[in-house]
């Protein structure tokens, strides 16, 4: 990656050819994928995961990607780094993809929640008196 300033497409291979799956981009100081995704399209119901192709990791690693980051279309932000996303996720052939590795959703990190869903208060401000 020449230029870490701005987004670079990445693409991965697929049975049905090269495809690109997200941009690679600089983010507070942290190099990420950033993948938009429609949850009706790519959230896997049954086993409650996100899925990453699995041809993408090494490769991500060998471009210094440290985190894949999700772009829901409700509004939510999701992320990972890509040593949990191996550490815990698992692989599966999923035709016409090719092989994925799936990540359970509570396994993500919330970057920023979904639209419409409250935000968490917090309960003690910090430097408070008591």
């Amino acid at each position: 990656m020449a230029n870490r300033k701005r987004a670079e497409a990445f693409a991965v291979l697929t049975p049905s050819g090269m495809r690109i799956i997200g941009q690679v981009k600089l983010i507070d100081g942290e190099l990420l994928l950033v993948k938009r995704v429609r949850r009706e399209a790519h959230f896997h119901k049954r086993f409650q995961a996100w899925a990453i192709q699995a041809e993408a990791l090494p490769r991500l690693r060998e471009a210094g990607v440290q985190a894949v980051r999700l772009e829901v279309d409700d509004g939510a932000v999701l992320q990972v780094s890509l040593n949990r996303l191996e550490g815990f996720g698992f692989r599966r052939e999923f035709p016409p993809h090719g092989e994925q590795i799936f990540l359970r959703e509570r396994f993500w990190h919330t970057v920023r929640p979904p639209r419409g869903q409250p935000k968490q208060l917090t309960l003690f401000a910090a430097g408070g008196s008591s």
